[in-house]
């Protein structure tokens, strides 16, 4: 590019600072690119000034919406199912390919989304509610430890350790039952028996007892216990034939040990009430001696008349004998293939008189009054009335009154 001094416009030689007519200094005009340096830096400052303003509104944005999310979190998802219903709508609307009744079923649609609070409500109840009853199952879980606790130191305190108690909840009733009976031990329950300790059994029952009383009383529900054994090879010597005979099976004896749940009821080996004091005074206003008397007449008629009455085998170890109006006057039972004879005598339906025999000709003799048993004699010969009862001859009072249904019902056959 060329350049003339601007004093006397003689040519310049480039690279000159000097005119070499006048020797004036030569002023090159060259403004051009400083000054788009300098646009261009000013344009720079500028752009980072806009970038700047829009990254700072942008976050504002933003952190604007993460605080509304935040703050809103629990009816996010009702302005989240009105705004896309509003949208749907508004689609609906522009492009007009839904019908009426589309819009409607959508509507219907989107609608649980308002209820979705009532729901996680519901089901808050639900778990507060199934919290609650986890924790009233647990406190009875715990109950109940504890009395099997108390239930299990019975061995402690009486001489029968028949193992494990356990309580549990039927729904309308709580049972307390032994899960597996020890065979030492229901080998001196059963010598207990047979040597007439009745005293030592009741105390047992009774704890027993008392203990389901208590966690009746503990829980509001009603408490049942048994113990009874289940095929086992094991019977006590003393307990009546039939007896023997209704709990025995294929398998083995199943003896009702302890039944009953209330202290008018509650029994050992059926017949030994285990509250004594609960037992009905068998002594009442009639004179024992004459009414014996009075029966063995009544007896005799009927042993003279014998051979006056219809016969029947009623079954293969029962044998009927009525009189010509069809009253049953005799009644003879075979136990054991006629290991046991027992005969049953009656009077217009009431039975008046028993008497048993076995194979070893041990011989018992009942007198019963009004449904009760009044005299008991043994094979020894020896004599028990009521109002002097002992132990045996209560269990027998108690053993006879069954028999005396299996009179009145036909229950023989």
């Amino acid at each position: 590019m060329k350049n003339f001094c601007n004093n006397c416009g003689e040519k310049v030689v480039e690279g000159n600072h000097y005119c070499v007519k006048c020797g004036k200094r030569v002023l090159t005009s060259q403004p051009k690119k400083p000054l788009q340096k300098a646009k261009g830096n000013a344009r720079k400052k500028r752009s980072l000034y806009v970038f700047g303003l829009i990254g700072i509104i942008l976050i504002s944005i933003i952190s604007y919406y993460v605080w509304e999310a935040a703050s809103n979190k629990g009816t996010h998802r009702q302005g989240e199912g009105a705004d896309q219903e509003q949208t749907e709508d508004q689609q609906v609307e522009e492009n007009g390919n839904i019908s009426e009744e589309t819009k409607v079923e959508e509507k219907k649609a989107t609608a649980p989304t308002v209820e979705d609070g009532e729901v996680e409500t519901k089901s808050s109840n639900e778990n507060q509610d199934s919290l609650s009853v986890t924790s009233d199952n647990d406190e009875q879980n715990e109950l109940f430890f504890l009395y099997e606790e108390e239930l299990n130191q019975l061995s402690n305190v009486h001489p029968y350790d028949l193992g494990d108690w356990k309580i549990e909840d039927n729904e309308d009733h709580i049972w307390i039952h032994l899960q597996d009976i020890k065979g030492d031990g229901l080998k001196e329950l059963y010598r207990s028996y047979d040597a007439q300790e009745y005293e030592t059994l009741r105390a047992w029952a009774q704890h027993i007892f008392y203990i389901a009383q208590e966690v009746q009383k503990e829980t509001g529900i009603h408490t049942k216990f048994t113990i009874e054994t289940m095929c086992d090879s094991l019977a006590p010597e003393t307990m009546f034939s039939s007896n023997i005979l209704e709990t025995s099976g294929s398998c083995g004896y199943s003896i009702p040990i302890l039944t009953g749940n209330t202290k008018e009821d509650l029994s050992l080996f059926l017949h030994t009430l285990v509250f004594k004091d609960e037992e009905e005074i068998l002594a009442r206003d009639f004179d024992v001696p004459s009414e014996v008397e009075s029966i063995r007449e009544k007896y005799n008629q009927i042993k003279e008349n014998e051979h006056l009455y219809n016969e029947f085998e009623v079954s293969a170890d029962v044998t009927e004998y009525e009189n010509e109006n069809g009253v049953r006057k005799k009644l003879i039972q075979e136990i054991f293939n006629g290991t046991r004879v027992e005969s049953y005598y009656g009077d217009d339906g009431e039975l008046l008189f028993i008497f048993t025999s076995d194979h070893q000709n041990k011989e018992n003799r009942y007198y019963f009054k009004d449904g009760l048993l009044i005299r008991w004699i043994d094979p020894s010969g020896d004599q028990t009335d009521a109002g002097n009862e002992t132990e045996e001859y209560l269990k027998l009072n108690h053993y006879w009154q069954s028999e005396l249904e299996k009179w009145k019902e036909d229950y023989f056959y």
